[in-house]
């Protein structure tokens, strides 16, 4: 359908795929996606899929990623994490900037600085802030905000629909 030329690779030692497809498309896409099957509903895989590219060894800034997005020639840079598996998606249409935005993707995944920085997991996952002894105890994280949004969408569509 793609016109494509597809090579699979395994690497015997711990069965890691990798696949190389050609075709005529003058996007180019680099992508490393990881089993994460979790053992509850606590989203530790999304929490991580978050802390993952904020710094690693390589690339100490836990503000780079913002920085890459935003300032690279890139046509698409994410993360996803799914039921089963997560996933680090990045495109260019210049190879030299591709195989740099995949330097710090392979770095970010396999050297990430949350395995040195607890911070990091915090400010990704979710945390109690107490401002002042008299305000309310309230509930922070980049992850809790984005589940609460995602929770108001689908909150919105049931409305939207029962009034249609």
């Amino acid at each position: 359908m793609i016109n494509a030329s597809v090579v699979r690779f395994v690497y015997q030692k711990t069965g890691a795929q990798l696949y190389y497809i050609a075709n005529d498309d003058i996007d180019r896409v680099f992508d490393l996606t990881f089993r994460t099957e979790a053992p509850d509903d606590t989203g530790t895989p999304h929490v991580f899929e978050h802390a993952i590219l904020s710094g690693s060894e390589k690339y100490p800034s836990a503000q780079l990623y913002a920085n890459l997005r935003n300032q690279t020639y890139n046509t698409f840079m994410n993360a996803f994490t799914y039921h089963r598996y997560t996933s680090y998606p990045v495109s260019s249409m210049s190879e030299a900037q591709l195989l740099k935005l995949a330097d710090f993707y392979t770095d970010s995944c396999f050297h990430p600085m949350v395995m040195e920085d607890e911070s990091i997991f915090r400010t990704e996952a979710w945390r109690y802030r107490l401002n002042d002894p008299d305000d309310p105890l309230s509930i922070e994280g980049t992850v809790y905000s984005e589940m609460l949004g995602k929770r108001s969408v689908e909150r919105t569509r049931r409305t939207w629909g029962r009034i249609c």
